[in-house]
């Protein structure tokens, strides 16, 4: 809900919006423990592109939020994926993430 309510702020900072909140606290949930990895590879290319515009912002939280010193930051670690593919079908899933930008 919060992060609805930031994009419709950005689209249109004279909206009022609301956001209700059911624990004490914003970011209580799920979603708030949720930021510790991030991942390029998907399914479906829409979804891929979603995940990789998220990383963008994620890479650039002091341009993306307006802050100028933005006390979050992101650190690109790399991850090993284990998916039992042989090598034919691992270069096509190289080549696939290759044309969205990323190194694999």
């Amino acid at each position: 809900g919060l992060s609805i309510a930031y994009q419709l702020k950005c689209r249109d900072p004279a909206m009022k919006v609301t956001v209700l909140e059911k624990a004490s606290a914003l970011g209580n949930g799920s979603s708030g423990w949720s930021t510790g990895f991030m991942r390029a590879f998907y399914s479906f290319d829409e979804t891929m592109q979603l995940a990789l515009d998220g990383i963008k912002a994620y890479k650039n939280w002091g341009a993306y939020t307006g802050v100028k010193e933005p006390r979050a930051y992101f650190t690109e670690t790399g991850a090993l994926w284990m998916l039992g593919k042989d090598s034919a079908e691992n270069q096509v899933m190289k080549e696939r993430l290759a044309g969205y930008g990323v190194e694999s």
